[in-house]
């Protein structure tokens, strides 16, 4: 973890009685990033584009956070402290462009940094120890002590990996689109989703295109829209069973709750919960929305850690937020 400046928590101690003064929240996913500022009692959400450091230059991360800025119009000269949780935090190069750019958005701000995983386990596992899975647009896991992430499984990226995500289920759909394997009752309403799209269309967007994992996340809603078909069903089912025997049972531990965050996982959670019977694994909740989880937990004043890198939270909350 890479820290700048002072704790987030702190700040929030700090900030009693001073309404004025904002904590901004970040989760930064593939296909967009959800900004909460929490300032004078109450939350505000912004959302934005998406942020991956790993795959994105600094140009169009500064793009993409001048967009959230400008966004939070007048709101956005209150943010004194930024808590940033996010893929692609995983090398000092990455976390220095980035701070780079909020600073010179926010200026006068404390930035601290977290992963999306962290983020997750923080909101859907609380002090409690497990496995924790993200499907959004990629896909991760990790097991978490109640502090801290202490194993995680690579999730490989939107070539390699992210089996579960909607990346890798618009990638399946697009292979066969391209291919001419789509079965006609598909094809028919693929054609009217997608009218004109053409080879060259689709190897533009994603060889050439500046976020390709958001773009084959863009046809996972067609596909879970056609649900009750066989070979949709097949694709989702194909797509989450990847995840689960890749990503969940390497750690070799059925026996450990489980929890789910991520658009995905949330809209999916029927399915995984039937796999979960299969291989005997125990989902305890999904949630959909990390960050305003936690946004509501300091709302609240929930205690919660005063370093980051501990990773605790309040109250395991309710089943699904």
């Amino acid at each position: 973890m890479t820290r700048r400046r002072g704790g987030v928590m702190d700040t929030v101690s700090e900030n009693k009685g001073m309404p004025e003064a904002g904590l901004l929240l970040a989760d930064a996913g593939g296909s967009k990033t959800d900004w909460i500022l929490v300032c004078g009692g109450k939350a505000s959400k912004f959302t934005a584009a998406g942020m991956n450091l790993a795959v994105m230059g600094k140009e169009a991360v500064l793009a993409a956070v001048l967009s959230a800025a400008e966004s939070m119009g007048d709101m956005a000269a209150r943010v004194r402290d930024i808590r940033y949780y996010g893929a692609g935090v995983i090398g000092s190069g990455h976390v220095i462009e980035l701070d780079a750019v909020l600073k010179n958005v926010f200026p006068g701000a404390s930035v601290s940094y977290g992963s999306d995983l962290l983020l997750a386990a923080e909101a859907g596992l609380g002090n409690g120890s497990g496995i924790i899975c993200i499907l959004g647009t990629g896909s991760n896991s990790g097991m978490y002590d109640g502090r801290k992430i202490v194993s995680n499984i690579r999730p490989g990226g939107y070539i390699l990996g992210d089996e579960g995500g909607g990346s890798a289920l618009g990638r399946m759909l697009l292979s066969d689109y391209v291919k001419g394997r789509l079965p006609e009752s598909i094809m028919e309403k693929f054609s009217a989703a997608y009218p004109g799209l053409s080879y060259s269309v689709v190897v533009e967007h994603v060889y050439r295109g500046g976020n390709p994992a958001g773009y084959l996340a863009s046809f996972a809603p067609f596909v879970l829209s056609c649900r009750g078909d066989g070979y949709a069903d097949g694709l989702i089912d194909r797509n989450l069973r990847n995840f689960v025997e890749r990503s969940v049972l390497p750690y070799g531990r059925a026996d450990c709750d489980i929890a789910v965050s991520g658009s995905m996982g949330v809209e999916c959670r029927k399915e995984l919960e039937r796999l979960g019977r299969e291989y005997g694994l125990h989902f305890i909740r999904f949630v959909k929305s990390p960050a305003d989880v936690l946004a509501q937990r300091i709302l609240e004043a929930v205690p919660c850690p005063e370093e980051r890198q501990t990773g605790k939270s309040g109250g395991d909350g309710p089943e699904e937020y």
